[in-house]
């Protein structure tokens, strides 16, 4: 079951930036290094927060690429529902 209250405004951050770089099969295509470097965090609290994520069922680890990781239906909806709310 997910946890909405992990969603802090930096993790929320990480989980946006990965829901705006997924594909069609909701793979996303960028490491950790890459989403701290476009957000401005350390490599660390990247680590942690996607280590959060996916403790909470917001994302998954891509089994066919390693250090790749996937959204799960439960983090897709969570960032649309936020996304609309911000319009």
């Amino acid at each position: 079951m997910a946890d909405i209250s992990i969603l802090t405004t930096n993790t929320y951050r990480v989980l946006a930036y990965m829901y705006d770089k997924k594909d069609k099969n909701n793979i996303v295509n960028i490491t950790q290094n890459e989403i701290s470097k476009e957000l401005g965090l350390n490599k660390s609290t990247v680590n942690m927060m996607i280590k959060s994520l996916r403790e909470n069922n917001y994302i998954f680890q891509d089994e066919e690429h390693v250090g790749r990781y996937g959204l799960t239906s439960v983090g897709v909806k969570t960032v649309s529902l936020f996304k609309k709310s911000e319009k």
